[in-house]
């Protein structure tokens, strides 16, 4: 039978593991909320990747990218947090040759 220290000592162990998991950074909270609302990351390694993490479609409103559609993205710059709209160019089969950010975008409400 264990003794009451030892029955204590392992309720507060259990205790400080589950409130460490669920205890987030400020940054995570809001990559996790981003996550939530379908912002991708642009450190995907492809755009089939990419557009399968993000479920927000974006329109370009900067030149050259004016009007092209795209996803939603985060990136990290100096730290912080920033929104793009990551915008395909496709080869002539049809398959993504690549990918650019606008800053100026729309974004399309489902």
């Amino acid at each position: 039978m264990l003794k009451l220290a030892d029955c204590l000592s392992l309720i507060v162990a259990v205790l400080v593991s589950v409130s460490t998991a669920e205890a987030l950074t400020d940054r995570e909270k809001l990559e996790k909320l981003l996550k939530q609302h379908g912002v991708g990351v642009t450190s995907e390694s492809t755009f089939d990747a990419l557009i399968r993490a993000s479920k927000a479609v974006c329109i370009c409103h900067e030149p050259p990218l004016f009007g092209r559609a795209g996803v939603l993205t985060q990136d990290e710059i100096s730290n912080d947090v920033v929104i793009f709209c990551t915008v395909p160019s496709f080869g002539k089969g049809g398959d993504s040759a690549g990918f650019s950010n606008c800053d100026a975008y729309a974004v399309i409400a489902k």
